[in-house]
């Protein structure tokens, strides 16, 4: 349901924005993240809220960049959306991506 949680909350300009990021062949995903209530089993570590959502395609010499320079325009592209409350903040913004790890194609063997 949409009104059920996690309802995206408005952006609090005194805390810590986190940006969400991943790259595929084909487009980009993000979510815009902020510290929301204290998680009961995990003091320390506060539960992320959602204040928004983004995504977009690549254009066609988008898709030909390799993985890492994809990974890197997914970054740009959700900055530069999101560049009217994330220029505000006066907290550093951190941003996670998706770690690639090289394809290592198996061979079976022979029996």
């Amino acid at each position: 349901m949409v009104c059920e949680r996690p309802v995206l909350a408005q952006p609090d300009y005194k805390k810590q924005f986190i940006l969400h990021t991943d790259a595929s062949a084909y487009g980009v995903g993000a979510v815009l993240l902020q510290e929301g209530e204290i998680n009961p089993f995990k003091p320390l570590k506060p539960k992320l809220h959602p204040l928004a959502y983004f995504s977009a395609t690549f254009t066609p010499t988008e898709r030909n960049y390799d993985v890492y320079e994809r990974e890197l325009l997914a970054v740009i592209k959700a900055l530069d959306h999101w560049r009217i409350h994330l220029g505000w903040t006066h907290k550093p913004i951190k941003i996670v991506t998706r770690p690639h790890q090289p394809n290592i194609l198996e061979v079976p063997k022979e029996t």
